[in-house]
């Protein structure tokens, strides 16, 4: 019904429409000769081979084939106002078969309309004109009836516009795809899919090649997708975007990459009925996120670790740790980074091993954590269960063909840390999938494999078996690792390391190094894992006896140069060369029932020995240059710039000094030798003091390390010394000049020797001069 709202404006009302047609966008193939069955006519939504509006000629027949007989009315072909229509009788399950007979792509729409062939007035697209007959004119009415249209052009015709109702397409999925490159993360030919509630007029855009501007006026993206890419409608309700160049792209993240679409890109229900399509995510049209993902999972196991927290025990206990690294940063399963609960946990992960093969309990009990850089999950042991212990056993590191594994389950939803590839899956089982053409081609990396030498990549032929193209063996490498030859997915590493020291020989070092026997529990049996420390230094290993079931055994090494009484730690640390733990001990430990009880010791350096003395005789006056030899002086290298570089002990580092010689006087005392010059570990050169006694021997002081004064080659005879420098008391009392005077009468007149050349022979008062110098009265006194 109508009515005139102003004398400008009429208004029609719509009583009834019967049943709504159905319209569907479709394009002709020619490369196709058959295509299309429909099960359904009223939900007819694939391709279909049909023309409308053909320019300037006449539409070209349609051949129709029925394929089943109840149809055989189902469909017939309708043609009014240049447009074909196929009308449906009523039948709810027929199928046709539609051939084009024209050798030409073209767009177009088969309308699939009611019997009464009413089609609902599409925006856009319906126009209006006015009879004649109607008598319609302006106001007041002076001219001719009009008839809708302007000659002059001026007014060019007007097509329906506005909506009849809001828009009812909204975004059902929006899912990634790979269907190139077979990675896993976005990037060149990979595809987003938006599929809508319902068949739409696609946005007015072409079927095919449409442009990144023309997306970007329909789609808004929660992040830029790159510099370039296409798209096509797979189908009225179906639009595929495919990338070119990534560049500068925000990473499109599964379950967080969304898409809007914008009111300006004029997306409508099809028939275009309905207003412009805006869905912008609210609570009656929530947003739909990225779903599926851009390639396989590329992530493996690269290590499984069992570690302590403590070394006081090897046995599995409450507080160990399960560290398992992956082969690259990964989205966490979407887990916290810290305080990961049980349930939690056997979620993503699966527990199992040789003797179990289905499932075998990490614990009672867990938590966990992830790395800063979300690559490696922490597991910490929280509780045991005695009666699951029994059952099943520990959760042993590999060794004596014991096998536990790990496994990822796809509910955990592991992917890669671009949130971009499929959820990891490695199955209970030896394997661990991987990606064809990805790191399977490549092998695994030698890291997981155990004492693998120089080996960097485990190539195909190297690993023990290849499972068609997509998996590999895991639980053991082939020829690039020795050992073991335990990889990534088994459980390696130990619940503690105890290491002790229990003795060394020999305890006392020549100054210049010698070999150190250490002895004690705990040391690998690869050399390349342990080390010893010589008072902070390092004492080079020269052999390594253990026993590789009780770790009890012997090292050797060549310990670095020193001096010193005081005495130097020696400890010794040990890597575990899977977890990567250093684990340490000091001298000496004792075993006390079952536990290692510490007590402190070490070595120290032998002390300095002279050997000889050269010249074996001197004057008793200063100034002569003595040479000393013997060993455990200390190297000069010891002192670079007089600062000591050698093993330390209890003895602060700047008490440690160069050797200096000195003269022990017979009948005690010692006098040290002048401006003494450390030659090397075995030598010294000092000049002599005055002496007071007639026999000396040589020692050497090596920061309170004294050699042994009198023994042979150390003694000095002292020639023409004066009696009275060590008969008499050398003081300021005529006792004193008195005892002078008698033994320099007797040395010089009895036995007739002769003076120094620097004394006055002629002068007879020789013995009254001395005596008045050496008991300290002045000349003049």
């Amino acid at each position: 019904v109508g009515a005139w709202i102003d004398s400008r404006t009429f208004k029609i009302t719509v009583l009834n429409s019967t049943q709504e047609a159905t319209h569907f966008w479709c394009e002709a193939k020619p490369e196709c000769s058959d295509i299309l069955v429909c099960p359904q006519c009223s939900l007819f939504t694939s391709y279909v081979d049909c023309v409308k509006k053909m320019p300037d000629s006449t539409l070209p027949d349609l051949v129709l084939n029925m394929n089943t007989p109840d149809c055989s009315d189902c469909l017939h072909p309708l043609v009014l106002n240049n447009e074909t229509f196929i009308s449906n009788n009523g039948s709810s399950d027929c199928r046709v078969c539609v051939r084009p007979l024209f050798n030409w792509q073209v767009r177009g729409i088969c309308r699939f309309r009611n019997n009464g062939g009413f089609s609902p007035p599409i925006i856009g697209e319906l126009s209006v004109s006015v009879l004649v007959s109607a008598g319609l004119r302006e106001f007041p009415p002076v001219t001719e009836a009009t008839d809708g249209t302007d000659a002059s052009g001026k007014f060019p015709r007007a097509f329906l516009s506005g909506e009849f109702c809001p828009s009812p397409v909204m975004i059902n999925s929006v899912r990634a795809s790979d269907t190139k490159l077979y990675d896993s993360i976005f990037g060149y030919g990979d595809h987003i899919t938006i599929a809508f509630n319902q068949p739409t007029n696609m946005a007015d855009l072409p079927r095919i090649g449409i442009t990144k501007n023309q997306i970007d006026n329909l789609l808004n993206f929660s992040c830029s997708l790159g510099s370039n890419y296409s798209a096509k409608w797979l189908d009225s309700a179906t639009l595929q975007i495919e990338m070119v160049d990534t560049g500068g792209n925000g990473l499109p993240r599964i379950g967080q990459f969304f898409v809007t679409t914008l009111a300006r890109g004029n997306l409508r229900n099809f028939p275009p009925v309905c207003g412009q399509t805006v869905v912008s995510g609210n609570k009656s049209n929530p947003k739909v996120f990225l779903s599926n993902h851009f390639g396989p999972s590329s992530i493996y196991i690269k290590r499984f670790i069992a570690m302590a927290t403590d070394d006081k025990s090897e046995v599995y206990r409450i507080g160990v740790i399960f560290s398992i690294q992956f082969s690259e940063s990964t989205n966490r399963g979407n887990l916290p980074q810290s305080n990961i609960s049980k349930p939690q946990i056997d979620n993503l992960l699966g527990f199992n091993s040789n003797r179990f093969p289905h499932f075998h309990p990490l614990g009672q009990r867990y938590s966990g954590s992830w790395s800063s850089d979300n690559q490696t999950l922490l597991i910490r042991l929280l509780e045991i269960n005695i009666s699951q212990l029994s059952e099943f056993g520990p959760p042993a590191p590999a060794g004596m063909g014991f096998f536990f594994r790990v496994a990822v389950k796809e509910s955990g939803d592991l992917r890669n840390a671009a949130y971009q590839c499929s959820p990891t899956v490695i199955d209970d089982s030896a394997q661990a999938l991987t990606m064809y053409g990805g790191i399977g081609a490549q092998g695994l990396d030698c890291d997981c494999c155990r004492q693998c030498g120089s080996c960097n990549l485990c190539s195909i032929t190297q690993c023990n078996s290849i499972l068609a193209s997509s998996g590999i063996l895991v639980d053991s490498c082939g020829s690039c690792c020795t050992g073991l030859k335990i990889c990534c997915r088994v459980l390696k590493g130990n619940y503690g390391i105890v290491v002790a020291v229990t003795n060394l020989l020999p305890r006392m070092l020549p100054t210049a190094g010698a070999l150190l026997t250490v002895s004690g529990k705990g040391f690998d049996t690869l050399a390349a894992n342990n080390q010893v420390l010589v008072g902070g230094l390092i004492c080079p290993l020269t052999g390594i006896s253990v026993d590789a079931s009780t770790k009890i055994g012997n090292m050797t090494c060549l310990s670095p140069a020193g001096v010193g009484p005081d005495l130097k730690p020696v400890e010794v640390s040990v890597v575990d060369e899977v977890s990567g733990r250093q684990v340490t001990a000091s001298c000496c430990s004792k075993l006390v029932g079952t536990v290692y009880v510490f007590s402190p010791g070490g070595i120290s350096f032998q002390p300095p020995v002279v050997t000889a003395v050269v010249p074996g005789s001197i004057m008793y006056t200063q100034n002569q240059k003595l040479t000393i030899f013997g060993t455990n002086f200390g190297g000069t290298a010891l002192f670079n710039q007089n600062k000591y570089i050698g093993p330390l002990g209890s003895i602060p580092r700047s008490h440690y000094v160069k050797p200096v010689a000195l003269l022990v006087m017979q009948g005690g005392g010692y006098i040290p030798c002048l401006n003494t010059e450390h030659i090397s570990d075995s030598s010294l050169v000092c000049t002599t003091p005055e002496v007071t006694a007639s026999g000396a021997s040589a020692v050497v002081n090596s920061i309170g390390s004294v050699s042994r004064p009198w023994i042979p080659g150390s003694i000095i005879d002292i020639l023409n010394l004066p009696l009275y420098s060590y008969a008499c008391t050398a003081e300021m009392t005529g006792r004193c000049y008195d005892c002078c005077e008698v033994e320099c009468q007797i040395q010089f007149e009895n036995h007739n020797l002769e003076l120094e050349t620097d004394l006055d022979v002629e002068n007879r008062n020789i013995c009254p001069k001395r005596c008045f110098e050496f008991c300290g009265f002045s000349p003049t006194s």
